[in-house]
């Protein structure tokens, strides 16, 4: 369980920086 929930939190993490960086190169 502790190996999936850890998974799960790299995962939205990695995400998350993904999304930001999509921000960050977007035009504001």
């Amino acid at each position: 369980m502790k190996c999936n929930t850890v998974d799960f939190t790299i995962s939205s993490f990695h995400m998350y920086l993904c999304y930001r960086l999509c921000i960050g190169l977007l035009p504001m």
